[in-house]
């Protein structure tokens, strides 16, 4: 039965969605920016026959604790991967990361390449773009909109880049974790760190070449965030395999989630 658990990173208590199969070999899920673990949940589960289900709030994010100093570069992030792995003894996960969380997956396992089992990377920004960097400094002023109500709250949830397929019903079930209550007021507000929403300067191309896991790059087909070429260039340099997914804008896990789950089972089955 799907349920919460949390760890203590580096100064910032991390919250997980555990979806069950303990005993079996860790799957760890990671979502983009702006994003948390309940991003999985037409996802995860159909990995718990097989694997210990697992997809953590990064910090900043979700019910995760916010970082006291701002500490929201990729290295922080990784670092808390390394706590949890190392706490509750995962061992060699296999990682997969959406955006975002793809280059976590990344940093961590380019880091640690004899201890992941093996990794996915789903329509993830291969280089930090001048216009990317500037405009998620400018985020980190943000001030995110207060609501009365959790109803209210949830009737205004959206997604960024706002293409989707996934249905209303499915927003709806997402976004009712997207929001916490203020002790002091009680309005409704979105959870996050809006410092979390800056970006430090990255290019996948520095890590690819320090994998030694078999690694699968996904695209989702009516993308714009990676090209079929960088997808393929990315493969290449990782020396491992691309898959694309169809009918899915950059929110793959809720565009098509029976897509990405044939596309992830059919790679674990063949690497492991």
């Amino acid at each position: 039965m799907m349920h919460n658990r949390k760890f203590s990173g580096a100064g910032v208590e991390i919250n997980c969605v555990d979806y069950g199969g303990e005993g079996r070999p860790p799957l760890l899920f990671i979502h983009g920016g702006s994003a948390f673990g309940h991003w999985w949940d037409f996802v995860a589960p159909s990995f718990t026959e097989r694997f210990h289900t697992l997809a953590m709030d990064l910090r900043g994010h979700g019910e995760s604790g916010w970082a006291p100093t701002g500490g929201y570069a990729m290295a922080d992030y990784a670092a808390d991967v390394a706590t949890m792995v190392e706490s509750w003894g995962l061992g060699e996960p296999v990682l997969v990361g959406h955006s975002r969380g793809g280059l976590v997956a990344l940093t961590y396992a380019a880091a640690h390449p004899a201890r992941v089992r093996a990794l996915s990377i789903i329509d993830s920004l291969p280089q930090t773009t001048p216009e990317m960097l500037s405009w998620s400094q400018a985020m980190k002023e943000w001030k995110p909109r207060r609501y009365a109500t959790l109803e209210e709250a949830c009737a205004s949830f959206r997604l960024l880049p706002a293409e989707t397929r996934a249905t209303p019903a499915m927003l709806k079930q997402i976004a009712r974790f997207a929001y916490k209550q203020d002790a002091d007021d009680g309005a409704w507000v979105v959870r996050i760190d809006p410092r979390c929403r800056a970006r430090d300067p990255f290019d996948v191309f520095d890590y690819l070449g320090a994998l030694a896991c078999p690694t699968l790059i996904v695209k989702a087909a009516l993308s714009p965030m990676i090209t079929r070429e960088v997808a393929q260039r990315m493969a290449a340099a990782a020396h491992g395999s691309m898959a694309e997914v169809e009918n899915a804008y950059h929110h793959v896990m809720l565009d098509n989630p029976a897509a990405l789950v044939r596309t992830l089972s059919e790679f674990l089955a063949r690497v492991l």
